[in-house]
């Protein structure tokens, strides 16, 4: 059985050799049809092997499909695009599917399209390429033009296939825009010559969503869902109706939406995709155990709409997501981790990446295992090099008291920003922990003539230093800068024991909490070790107006 490629060009020089790099080997013959080039295309063309034909533009794409299947001679057509690219792994595929197409050409096949968008999410959806060459078999609508219509009526059924083309058209928004005006007038037209066309509707609601028309896209998206969608492609119909569902939502008609998903659910009960969205409602409002309880009926090898264009990877990565926050917010954790990593291993994306490691990282903080959430901290700082993760890694590192690491982990947080207090004041905390504590009082100095850190901050230095200069004894010091302190936050105050300067840090304690109040216990602690151990007749005063 042979094989025919067909395919329509316009102006693309750029794009026509590539596209046939692979797939040339596959096919018997190649046919292309070129609508009005001003470049070398069809030059390119004839190089690679093609039968080139000329067709004057008429608005119509099907129109110009069907010329090219007319100059098609093998049993069977495979339709591309210039903007197709088919790796040499598929292009091998087809031609071992040419190997086994039926004598009766009674099949049809599907191919998974990958359609990359602009916000570089990966759409997915089946799509009929490969048909039997059979006179009555013809493209149908101007624009968005299909070919299952016209097999349908031969009773020609479709198979699915794994052969992948990626398709290039739809990554550029500039170009995505351009495209939609034009689709926008054919369309128009088609409309006007029947106004209750579902087709029309339905193409034009995606139209002005590329356009950002969000009224337009509603109302047509509303007058697409017919009987007659419904009864071509099922998945066209719940694709629409999901689509409609959330405008309601977005402007702020929930109950409509709901509703609408509902009613779709009883028709549609096997699809588990609507059952997601509903799942995803409840969510979103707040009813967790009710989303739980919906999530769980769905299967997400299922979340699929098959023939429509959606990003079956994201949905999925989602999906484990947010039965991760369910389960969380209903103290489910060992679960909600579970599903965590799940949706860590589908994000495909570094935003996704991180969005879920956000959650493994917190999650694990709040069942307090940190150390738990130390390579999952590591790979959000390989991510995300902010000031903010590597102190986070650092304080992993601390729990763990893998005090060398977290030392790299701040000097890396500080180099990326050199006013992050935080960084650097648990820098000084952890040479306190080891016992370094020139290097503790050295940047903690360098902190205090530093003018533009706040109040607060400038409270925990102080504390800081007074901590390192009790815990050594060195009661000068420490009088030196509790009297700094006293002086911060304008108490006055007569020492003449320790128990006078326990009492002090007592009033201090009343005023802060956080990182000030810890300080202040550790202070107090040693006071109290300090007052027992005796006394001294050191009289000091601060009088503060």
């Amino acid at each position: 059985m042979k094989l025919s490629l067909c395919m329509i060009v316009k102006d693309e020089e750029d794009n026509i050799r590539e596209c046939l790099k692979n797939i040339r080997k596959a096919v018997d013959e190649i046919i292309v049809v070129d609508t009005g080039s001003s470049d070398k295309t069809p030059v390119i063309a004839e190089e690679l092997g093609a039968k080139v034909y000329h067709f004057r533009w008429c608005n119509d794409f099907s129109a110009a499909r069907n010329e090219s299947i007319r100059h098609a001679t093998g049993d069977y057509i495979i339709y591309i695009d210039a903007d197709d690219r088919i790796s040499e792994d598929d292009a091998e595929k087809i031609a071992d599917l040419r190997n086994k197409f039926p004598k009766k050409k009674d099949i049809a096949y599907s191919l998974k399209i990958m359609l990359p968008s602009p916000e570089k999410i990966l759409n997915s959806a089946y799509q009929v390429r490969i048909f039997p060459n059979l006179p009555d078999v013809r493209f149908e609508y101007p624009i968005h033009e299909q070919i299952v219509p016209s097999l349908k009526r031969k009773g020609i059924r479709g198979l699915f296939t794994d052969i992948v083309i990626e398709h290039k058209g739809y990554e550029d928004y500039t170009l995505l825009r351009k495209k939609a005006k034009r689709n926008l007038r054919i369309l128009k037209e088609l409309l006007s010559k029947d106004p209750d066309s579902w087709f029309a509707h339905y193409f034009l609601a995606q139209t002005y969503e590329v356009l950002n028309e969000k009224e337009l896209c509603e109302f047509h998206i509303k007058n697409s869902l017919t009987e007659e969608c419904k009864k071509l492609d099922p998945n066209w119909f719940i694709g629409a109706s999901l689509k409609y569902s959330q405008l309601l939502t977005e402007k702020g008609d929930r109950k409509a939406a709901i509703e609408l998903l509902r009613k779709l659910e009883e028709e549609f009960p096997d699809h588990d995709i609507v059952r997601f969205f509903i799942a995803e409602m409840d969510m979103e409002e707040g009813n967790y155990r009710e989303a739980l309880n919906r999530y769980i009926t769905v299967r997400p090898e299922k979340l699929s709409l098959v023939t429509i264009p959606i990003s079956e990877d994201k949905i999925r990565y989602k999906y484990y997501l947010h039965i991760g926050q369910c389960n969380e917010a209903v103290e489910y954790n060992r679960l909600a981790m579970d599903a965590y990593k799940k949706a860590y291993e589908l994000a495909y994306t570094s935003e996704f990446k991180k969005e879920a490691l956000i959650k493994i990282i917190r999650l694990f903080i709040k069942m307090d295992k940190l150390g738990e959430a130390i390579p999952y901290m590591e790979k959000y700082a390989e991510l995300h090099p902010s000031a903010r993760s590597y102190n986070l890694l650092a304080l992993g590192y601390m729990k763990e008291g893998l005090y060398e690491m977290a030392e790299n982990s701040l000097k890396d947080a500080i180099s990326i920003d050199p006013r992050y207090w935080k960084a650097i004041l648990k820098l000084a905390e952890l040479y306190i922990q080891t016992d370094k504590f020139p290097k503790a009082e050295e940047i903690l100095n360098e902190l205090l003539e530093n003018r533009s850190i706040d109040k607060q901050h400038r409270l925990t230095v102080l504390l800081m230093l007074a901590f390192i200069h009790v815990s050594r004894v060195d009661l000068e010091g420490f009088l030196h800068n509790t009297d700094l302190i006293l002086k911060h936050l304008n108490i006055r105050a007569s020492v003449g024991s320790f128990q006078d300067l326990y009492y002090i840090y007592e009033r201090i304690s009343e005023q802060f909490g956080g990182l000030s109040q810890i300080w202040i216990e550790s202070i107090k602690k040693y006071l109290n070790m300090l007052s027992a151990g005796g006394s001294f007749s050191y009289a000091h005063s601060v009088t503060q107006a």
